[in-house]
């Protein structure tokens, strides 16, 4: 878990706490905004701090024009053999104010077939979105319920 608060740490040191506005869109996150990604590592406090390259998890999420800064996404994980799960990553974004950064909260629901087994995964989830370039995007967001970190990579589409 400190690995996850330094990082946010890092993220949130050029800002000040008047600069959250949370009724308008972000400037990287701004209506119709499509990002495209995938989490390729992650750190868990869960089972003894460790680190492990996961499952890629791949993601799409759209922010909705409906006059607040809601997005709805999906997600997949399907790189096992007998092992996939399909998600639904309903967010909010929070408006920090400067033009590279996204801090967004998720609630994501997914729906894991493993072997003869279906069950659901559930939970809340925080994000930062940092752009790299003009659609480049280093991105890093708590696992289901808090219990981890995952790094990746995304793109901005539109």
């Amino acid at each position: 878990m400190k690995i996850f608060f330094l990082i946010l740490l890092i993220f949130l040191s050029v800002f000040s706490p008047g600069a959250l506005d949370l009724w308008q869109y972000p400037e990287m996150a701004d209506r119709n905004s499509i990002f495209a990604g995938v989490f390729v590592t992650s750190f868990s406090t869960v089972y003894d701090n460790y680190f492990k390259i996961p499952d890629p998890e791949v993601h799409l999420d759209y922010v909705l024009p409906v006059g607040l800064p809601f997005s709805m996404g999906l997600s997949l994980r399907a790189f096992e053999y007998n092992y996939f799960s399909l998600g639904l990553r309903p967010g909010y974004h929070i408006n920090l104010n400067n033009a590279v950064t996204d801090l967004y909260f998720l609630y994501t629901i997914d729906l894991v077939f493993r072997g003869d087994f279906i069950y659901l995964e559930y939970g809340g989830r925080i994000g930062l979105r940092r752009r790299l370039g003009r659609f480049l995007i280093f991105q890093a967001e708590s696992g289901h319920g808090l219990r981890s970190l995952n790094l990746g990579l995304s793109f901005k589409i539109n």
